[in-house]
């Protein structure tokens, strides 16, 4: 009969926070220095770890290719709703400067001045 698993839980890492939740890995040996000759003499014992670590194998390799398609496929999404996001940015900048020539040019001359102040603040604080 199947147990239920019990979740963890992290109430000071709540989701969308931007905190990475902490684990803990531990070292593991290599799978090829797993020595199951001690389980020679006994058969029944020899096959029921056999097929434990088998259907552990098997575990972990479904769930390595689930989250692999699932980075996959959310990469993906990023990246298209990306290009969306800048296509949009774009069109509506060359409406803007269609449409608003005069304040298109008063926008990209105080951001050039703002950008100036801020390099000419940084720099006077790095050569004290």
């Amino acid at each position: 009969m199947a147990e239920a698993v019990e979740r963890f839980s992290y109430p000071e890492y709540e989701p969308g926070n931007g905190q990475a939740v902490p684990i803990q890995v531990l070292p593991s040996p290599p799978l090829d220095e797993f020595q199951l000759d001690e389980f020679e003499d006994d058969p029944l014992r020899h096959s029921h770890t056999r097929s434990t670590l088998d259907a552990t194998l098997d575990s972990a390799r479904n769930a390595f290719q689930r989250g692999q398609t699932y980075t996959v496929d959310a990469l993906r999404r990023i990246s298209s709703r990306s290009r969306e996001s800048a296509l949009r940015a774009r069109s509506h900048a060359q409406k803007m400067v269609e449409e608003r020539p005069l304040q298109a040019l008063a926008v990209v001359g105080g951001a050039a001045f703002t950008l100036g102040v801020i390099a000419r603040i940084w720099r006077s604080r790095r050569a004290q």
